[in-house]
């Protein structure tokens, strides 16, 4: 019953927590205040109740320190100066026993003698329970780079699977008890070490499962390049025409981007597209291929696009390179899976406007959800369809642009014209026919 009890509290704990933690709250798109404060709380009502039930409990005095006699055993002192005549222990014992050559002390021994050979059979448990914590935390690990979708729109947060731990213990102690346990007793005979044993088979069991489980899950792992080398993908931003990219000292390393596209590496579908070059300066040749069914391709209007760019790449990395209307430039790729453990995805807004720069603030939301319009895409009573990048806030102290990149042209630089790359945000995934609407704030107020 005393098992069945933590269980049940362990059960709520661990699904309402994580739950907690997923909300949004203080401008932060966690909560981990609420997910903390609330079991904090709790705690110190709870610690307040088991103190003002003190007056009913007993409270025997303490005795003698137990660590201190198995050492006085252990060291060979413990029968230094005995007599049983004058032992209190032993004549009680003697008088229980009504055997007058017993003595408490040597029966002491004999039980430390028996507790030593008890240690050695719990040795492997310190094992077993070093393993079985890394639920709340290598396994969590793995679950927040695994895909949480249950079915449709419902999520399992990484950290509500340990709820399933106390699920399981409150299903099986009444199964085990009351039907494995008795079926199994009649083929052998169950004795606690026995089961112990067969426990400590199932564990291992688990961690092999688990290992074969993070064998697939490296598979949709970003590939990442050597120190000494750089991946380089290439971004068409033109919609009637295709690129032709050279890389300059490999000849034979060229490919073709199709128009409004990238090359992509996508190691669970075997696609390797982008450029694999060494660190340091790399130049690349750009050529221009207009479709044909296009009477005025945009390429063909834009003036001093570039033929050749030069940019350093940092080894161990993956860059980018844009191509559109206003010329080329280069950023990098944040490649780190996001940690929140909601199942999301990360989002980076590149802003390459054709005819304005936008140094700003954006605000995205998640269109057609719950309680919205045409005229009123955003919910703003749900804060989780949120999601802000913002120059210079907590006053001043941090920043969501990553950098102002200045187009490459033919002749140099595009003169009055950049882009600017925000970071890499986690974005909670939604349910497929949602699409994302931006609002520009700041100098523009007007755009979206």
């Amino acid at each position: 019953m005393f098992c069945f009890s933590i269980s049940v509290g362990g059960m709520i704990s661990t699904f309402i927590s994580p739950i907690f933690r997923s909300q949004p709250c203080l401008g932060q798109d966690s909560c981990y205040p609420l997910a903390f404060g609330i079991p904090a709380i709790l705690m110190i009502v709870a610690t307040l109740v088991f103190m003002a039930g003190s007056p009913w409990y007993k409270k025997p005095p303490p005795k003698e320190n137990i660590f201190a006699e198995v050492f006085k055993v252990i060291s060979g002192r413990y029968l230094n100066g005995h007599s049983c005549q004058n032992e209190k222990k032993c004549l009680e014992l003697q008088k229980k026993k009504r055997d007058k050559s017993l003595c408490q002390k040597r029966v002491f021994i004999e039980d430390t003698k028996a507790m030593g050979c008890v240690l050695i059979m719990f040795l492997p448990v310190p094992i077993f329970w070093s393993l079985y914590d890394q639920q709340g935390s290598i396994w969590l690990i793995q679950g927040v780079q695994m895909d949480c979708k249950l079915w449709g729109n419902t999520l399992l947060l990484p950290d509500q699977i340990q709820t399933l731990n106390a699920v399981l213990i409150l299903a099986f102690i009444p199964i085990f008890q009351v039907i494995i346990y008795p079926m199994v007793g009649k083929v052998i005979k169950l004795t606690p070490l026995r089961k112990m044993v067969a426990g400590g088979v199932l564990a291992a069991g688990t961690f092999v499962i688990s290992a074969f489980v993070q064998f697939s899950v490296n598979k949709t792992l970003p590939q990442l390049p050597s120190d000494s080398h750089a991946y380089v993908s290439v971004m068409n931003g033109f919609n009637d025409c295709d690129l032709m990219v050279y890389h300059v000292g490999t000849p034979t390393n060229s490919l073709r981007v199709a128009a409004n596209s990238s090359l992509e590496n996508d190691k669970l579908n075997n696609i390797f597209q982008t450029f694999d070059i060494s660190k340091g300066d790399s130049t690349f040749n750009i050529s221009y291929l207009a479709h044909l069914n296009k009477s005025d391709p945009d390429c063909m209007q834009a003036k001093n696009l570039p033929t050749q760019v030069k940019y350093s790449f940092s080894g161990g990395d993956v860059h980018y390179i844009y191509v559109g209307m206003n010329g080329a430039f280069t950023s990098k790729v944040d490649t780190d899976k996001p940690t929140n453990g909601n199942g999301e995805f990360k989002l980076s807004i590149v802003l390459a406007l054709e005819d304005m720069n936008y140094l700003g603030n954006i605000a995205v939301c998640r269109k057609d959800t719950q309680g919205t319009n045409a005229q009123h895409p955003c919910n703003p009573n749900r804060p989780q369809d949120f999601y802000f990048y913002e120059i210079d806030y907590d006053d001043d102290q941090d920043s969501d642009l990553n950098s102002v990149q200045v187009y490459n042209s033919l002749t140099g630089t595009t003169p009055g014209k950049y882009a600017t790359v925000y970071t890499f945000k986690s974005i909670r995934p939604g349910e497929p026919s949602k699409t994302i609407r931006c609002q520009f704030y700041g100098k523009y107020p007007n755009m979206s």
